[in-house]
C-alpha cells in the first residue's frame, strides 16, 4: 500500500484488508514521507496487526517510485496494490487467488469494480475480463483502458510483476501500462464476487493531470506519447489487421486527449480573462 497524506482515507482502506476472509497475507505499507497523521495511523495498525509492516521513505520518492518499490519487495506468490482511499470486500483475496491457483494461464484476477457511492447500483459495476489471443488481449486492453482501474489492483502473479518492462519514469499512462504487461503475458479474469470500491482522489481527479505529466513539446501534440510507444513497440508478433487497428485507435487516444488537454488550459484564462471583458462590453 503506497500512501502518502492519507490519515482521512488509509484507516479504512487497511481494515477493508484485515477484514478479508484470506488471512494469509503480509501489507507493506510505503508511506512517502507523510506530512500529516498517516503515519501515526500506519504505525498504530502495524503494532496492532503482525502481518502489516510500516516502512517510511527518507524523503519523498514520487507516486511511480513508491509504487513499483512494493514490487521490489515482493516476497509472496502473489501481488496487489492497494490504493490509500480504496476498500475491498472481505472475500475479494480470498476469490481471487483461488482463481488464479487453479487457472495457470491467468497472470492476474480481479473482481467487479465501481467507484465510491455505487456499491449499490449494479449498472455502475465493471466487470469485463481480457482473455483470447495475444493480439484480442492487447486490443481490449486498449478498448477498455478507461475503465480499467481494477486490472491496475488486481492481484497479480508476482513473479510476472516482478520481470515488469514497462518504462521505469513516470508518464500519462503508466497504470495503462502496466495493464498491458499483463495482458501480454496471459488472461486477466474477472471473478463474478467481491467488488473493489475505488476513491474518488486518485491522481487522475486532482489538479491538471495533463499539465502534471507534460514534460516536453510532443506531450501537447500526444498527451499519451509514452504509453503509446510502449504499446507500439509490443505489437510486432500480432496479426497485421489488428496492428493496424491499434495504430488507429492510438492516433485517436492522442488526438481526443489532446483536444481535451488543450480545453483545460484554455477554458479557466477564458473565464479569468476574456469573459470579464465580454461582459464589460
Amino acid at each position: 500500500m503506497p500512501v502518502f497524506n492519507g490519515e482521512k482515507e488509509v484507516g479504512r482502506a487497511i481494515e477493508s484488508i484485515r477484514n478479508q476472509t484470506f488471512g494469509d497475507f503480509k501489507l507493506l505499507i510505503f508511506d512517502n514521507c507523510s506530512n500529516d497523521n498517516t503515519g501515526k495511523i500506519c504505525q498504530d495498525y502495524a503494532k496492532a496487526d503482525s502481518r502489516i509492516y510500516y516502512v517510511r521513505h527518507p524523503i519523498n520518492l514520487g507516486a511511480h517510485r513508491n509504487f513499483m518499490s512494493l514490487v521490489e519487495h515482493a516476497d509472496a506468490p502473489y501481488f496487489m496494490w492497494a490504493a490509500v482511499d480504496d476498500v475491498r470486500t472481505p472475500e475479494y483475496l480470498e476469490v481471487n487467488i483461488t482463481y488464479l491457483e487453479s487457472h495457470p494461464e491467468c497472470v492476474a484476477s480481479t473482481s467487479p469494480n465501481c467507484f465510491e457511492g455505487e456499491e449499490d447500483d449494479p449498472t455502475c459495476h465493471i466487470d469485463f475480463s481480457i482473455f483470447g489471443s495475444l493480439g484480442n488481449r492487447m486490443c481490449q486492453i486498449l478498448d477498455n483502458c478507461w475503465d480499467s482501474h481494477a486490472i491496475f489492483y488486481s492481484v497479480m502473479r508476482a513473479d510476472i510483476i516482478k520481470n515488469c518492462d514497462v518504462p521505469n519514469h513516470p508518464f500519462l499512462g503508466f497504470d495503462w501500462a502496466i495493464n498491458l504487461f499483463l495482458a501480454k503475458n496471459g488472461n486477466i479474469n474477472r471473478t463474478d464476487k467481491g467488488l473493489l470500491i475505488l476513491g474518488r482522489k486518485g491522481i487522475s481527479n486532482n489538479g491538471n493531470i495533463w499539465r502534471m505529466f507534460r514534460k516536453s513539446t510532443i506531450h501537447w501534440i500526444a498527451p499519451f506519447y509514452d504509453f503509446s510507444l510502449y504499446y507500439l513497440s509490443n505489437i510486432a508478433k500480432i496479426p497485421i489487421e489488428e496492428r493496424i487497428n491499434i495504430v488507429i485507435n492510438i492516433i485517436k487516444l492522442n488526438i481526443s486527449s489532446a483536444y481535451h488537454q488543450l480545453y483545460s488550459e484554455l477554458f479557466p484564462y477564458y473565464l479569468n480573462y476574456i469573459r470579464p471583458l465580454i461582459k464589460r462590453k
